[in-house]
């Protein structure tokens, strides 16, 4: 039986390889996708998803406008540095405002059955949670963020998180059944420019990993984050997963963003599901056989 999803995507270039994953897999329905803020402008973030919809021959994917801005009030912070001009990395599209549904029209496909598939700031997540608290109960929500032990925008914070703590900490602290896919792990799903040379994705793969080996010059591939939230769909099996009682930092300073476990012996094993291992050669045959095709 098909997975159904909805993506929730921020125009960076691991979404573009989530979605491209999502959408050409047989075992994963994409029912919507919401684009909104983060590694793009929201614009942006909808415009590239619209056109890669066109170049998968799947224009019949309902395309959803997200938030703007975070919760905090803040202008976000952009990386074009990381993932190119506009999100696709060596490409760049005409710069065009497309047409997207709004936000809460995307709870008429949310049943139950759906599992929403967070991949960029929880801004527009949180706000369906407000709005519409009581059929987000038991919501299923895979979840990329979060960093235990390591960060990336700061020492102990990752990107999603440190965008929009507010946001974070209320989808966590939900009555939704989430589970979190943390830096500390995500960072290990990496693919290599040889692998990459098998996909259409090359030229927005290309100046990612030059940023990643910039910072690293050891490193044979760059971590394709938004991935494995996508693979643990249909391949739960591969992923070892615990359960801690999850917070995250919103006050600014040192440790925004940062999330927040008991990881002593003994400690609870409740709440939210986070994903802690997963089998890293699974995963790159996985990711490839569909990428390939």
């Amino acid at each position: 039986m098909r997975k159904k999803a909805v993506l929730f995507v921020d125009g960076g270039v691991d979404d573009v390889f989530a979605l491209w994953y999502a959408v050409r897999d047989p075992r994963v329905e994409v029912v919507g996708i919401v684009g909104g803020y983060g590694n793009m402008p929201r614009d942006i973030t909808v415009r590239n998803v619209k056109w890669l919809l066109r170049q998968l021959g799947r224009e019949d994917i309902p395309v959803f406008a997200g938030c703007e801005r975070g919760m905090t009030g803040e202008n976000p912070k952009f990386y074009p540095e990381i993932h190119g001009s506009q999100g696709l990395g060596l490409l760049e599209l005409p710069l065009v405002v497309e047409q997207a549904a709004e936000l809460p029209e995307l709870m008429k496909i949310l049943t139950p059955e759906v599992v929403v598939v967070e991949l960029g700031r929880m801004t527009s997540l949180a706000v369906l949670k407000l709005l519409y608290g009581e059929r987000w109960r038991g919501m299923q929500v895979f979840a990329m963020g979060g960093a235990f032990g390591v960060g990336n925008v700061s020492e102990v914070a990752e990107a999603n998180m440190f965008g929009d703590p507010v946001a974070a900490r209320l989808v966590l602290t939900s009555n939704a059944n989430v589970t979190l896919f943390p830096l500390n792990v995500t960072q290990k799903a990496v693919l290599t420019p040889e692998m990459v040379a098998q996909t259409p994705l090359v030229p927005v793969f290309e100046p990612y990993f030059k940023y990643y080996q910039g910072r690293d010059p050891k490193r044979s591939g760059a971590p394709l984050h938004d991935l494995l939230p996508v693979f643990a769909l249909h391949r739960e099996e591969a992923v070892r997963f615990i359960r801690r009682e999850v917070d995250v930092v919103t006050e600014n300073g040192r440790c925004r963003g940062q999330t927040i476990a008991d990881f002593r012996p003994g400690a609870k094993e409740s709440g939210t599901r986070i994903a802690w291992e997963f089998q890293e050669s699974v995963f790159v045959q996985d990711v490839m056989q569909i990428l390939k095709k």
